[in-house]
């Protein structure tokens, strides 16, 4: 089971005089988080590090993490390490650093990458991600309160409605139940497609 962050969040911490800013949000994709990273950084190019990680995809397939000039492993992997362990997907986490004087170590810079990523995801918050898959579906006038009444007791509803002389509109459906919806379209005998993504 995956999970999608509730919100977004930029924080900012003290720790050891170094200051790490952290910023958490949704992204839909790779290059999406790539363009979010390269606008973050560019507003800290001062800061002595930012460093990120992002996983996305519905089984959240694809990752990638940096270090930006952090000892190897001391930033990026912990930082994609968090976001694992919690399942999260479509996810992206920049953490900028601004270094106060005083060296962490490299068990020292794994904590803090770790703790401020931690403890942003905690205030955010999770939700569990639904996969859906889309119909469009073409009915005449005299079926649509059928549709409806069938599509509430299924907890759906039908958008992107357009009138002609048919009716025309879309339907977004968990797939756990894409069968159930299935079996009313056939019952009412109206004409459906699954929209491709």
């Amino acid at each position: 089971m995956k999970y999608i962050l509730k919100g977004e969040l930029t924080k900012s911490v003290k720790i050891k005089r170094s200051e790490f800013i952290t910023h958490l949000f949704c992204v839909d994709d790779a290059q999406m988080a790539k363009e979010r990273i390269s606008e973050i950084s560019r507003s800290h190019k001062n800061a002595s590090h930012n460093c990120w990680a992002y996983i996305v995809g519905a089984d959240g397939e694809i990752f990638h993490s940096s270090d930006d000039g952090e000892p190897s492993g001391t930033a990026g992997k912990p930082i994609l390490g968090v976001l694992f362990s919690k399942n999260i997907t479509n996810v992206c986490v920049m953490i900028t650093r601004y270094f106060g004087g005083v060296k962490l170590g490299i068990s020292g810079l794994i904590d803090a990458y770790s703790s401020v990523t931690e403890e942003a995801v905690e205030t955010v918050g999770l939700e569990q991600l639904i996969c859906k898959v889309t119909y469009s579906v073409e009915l005449a006038y005299s079926l649509l309160d059928s549709l409806n009444y069938k599509l509430n007791l299924l907890n759906l509803e039908i958008f992107d409605t357009k009138y002609s002389d048919k009716i025309t509109a879309k339907v977004a459906i968990p797939l756990e139940i894409e069968e159930d919806f299935l079996n009313v379209m056939n019952e009412l005998r109206i004409k459906n497609d699954k929209i491709e993504d």
